[in-house]
C-alpha cells in the first residue's frame, strides 16, 4: 500500500529486477512509487505513479521494445503515459493514455496482431496495433482485445475455436468477433466472455473442465456457462468467477491446488470455495 514494490522467486534473465539473476525465497523491495506491476514468463512491465512503464529481464522475443533482444537485469523505462499493460509469455502490450494499443515480442502465431519486418516475426519495438480500447487479455498464443464500444477482438492461434467465431481460421490481423462485451479473460486456447448483462460465456478447448459446465466438450462459438458474473479470470486450464453476491467459483485443472479447494482434484462445473 505503500507502493513499493517486491518480488521474490526465480530469477532467471533477472526478471526480479534487483540487478543479480539470482532467484530469492522472501520478498526484496526494487523500487518505489509502482502503481501496478505485469509478470511474463521470463520478464516484468512495472507502472509508475508517474504513469511510465518499465520492463526487466529477458529480451530475446523483443518483449523488454527496446529494439534489441538483450536480457536487462535493472528495469529500464520503456514508454510514458500508460495507463495498463499485460506480460504475456514472452510478449508485452501496453495501453497508452489516449487508449491506443500498443504490442512488442514474439509474435509466432501473429497473436500481436501485426506483420513484422524483416526475417524475424517478432516484433522489438512498441508498435501500435489499435485505438479506441478499454482492455485487453494475452493468452499465450491469442491476444483478445475490449474496445471502448463493448466490441470484442481477436488475433492469433485459433485452432481450437479460442475466438469463438464459428471456425478453425487463425487471423494474422484483429478481427471482431462479438459485441455488448464488458470482460475478457483468455486462457491457454480458451476464452472466458463476460457480456454487458452479467452472463459469462465460453469458447475453445475444454479438456479440463475450464469452462465450469459440466462437460470436458471444446466448442468454436461461444456458450453461455454462468449468470450473475461480476469479474472472470482464466489461468492456463483453470477459471475462477467472482460473481455479483460476491462468492468466488472455481473450476477446471487443479493439480497443483491452483482451485484453492483444499484438495488436487480437477473440477468440470463451477464450484463455490470459502475464503
Amino acid at each position: 500500500t505503500d507502493k513499493t514494490l517486491c518480488v521474490t522467486g526465480s530469477n532467471i534473465a533477472g526478471k526480479l529486477g534487483d540487478g543479480t539473476g539470482v532467484g530469492t525465497k522472501t520478498p526484496q523491495q526494487i523500487m518505489s512509487d509502482v502503481l501496478a506491476v505485469s509478470a511474463g514468463t521470463n520478464h516484468s512491465l512495472i507502472l509508475k505513479t508517474d504513469k511510465t512503464l518499465w520492463a526487466v529481464g529477458a529480451g530475446g522475443y523483443g518483449q523488454l521494445g527496446d529494439g534489441t533482444s538483450a536480457d536487462v537485469r535493472l528495469p529500464k523505462q520503456m514508454m510514458a503515459n500508460v495507463i495498463s499493460m499485460s506480460a504475456s509469455w514472452n510478449s508485452s502490450f501496453i495501453l497508452r493514455g489516449d487508449h491506443v494499443l500498443f504490442a512488442t515480442g514474439n509474435n509466432d502465431l501473429r497473436h500481436l496482431g501485426l506483420l513484422a519486418e524483416g526475417p524475424s516475426s517478432h516484433i522489438f519495438r512498441p508498435t501500435q496495433i489499435m485505438t479506441d480500447v478499454k482492455a485487453l487479455s494475452a493468452g499465450p498464443y491469442h491476444t483478445m482485445i475490449l474496445k471502448n464500444d463493448h466490441t470484442l477482438w481477436a488475433a492469433g492461434d485459433n485452432k481450437e475455436g479460442q475466438f469463438g467465431d464459428g471456425t478453425f481460421d487463425n487471423s494474422v490481423t484483429f478481427k471482431q468477433v462479438m459485441a455488448n462485451v464488458q470482460a475478457v479473460s483468455a486462457g491457454s486456447s480458451f476464452t472466458m466472455i463476460l457480456k454487458t448483462d452479467h452472463t459469462l460465456w465460453a469458447t475453445g478447448v475444454n479438456a479440463h473442465g475450464q469452462f465450469g459446465d459440466g462437460t470436458t466438450t471444446s466448442v468454436k462459438i461461444p456458450k453461455q456457462v454462468m449468470a450473475d458474473v461480476k469479474q472472470v479470470s482464466a489461468g492456463p486450464y483453470y477459471t475462477l468467477v467472482l460473481k455479483n453476491d460476491n462468492t468466488v467459483w472455481v473450476t477446471g485443472l487443479n493439480d497443483k491446488g491452483q482451485l484453492g479447494d483444499g484438495t488436487t482434484t480437477a473440477k468440470i462445473k463451477f464450484t463455490e470455495i470459502s475464503l
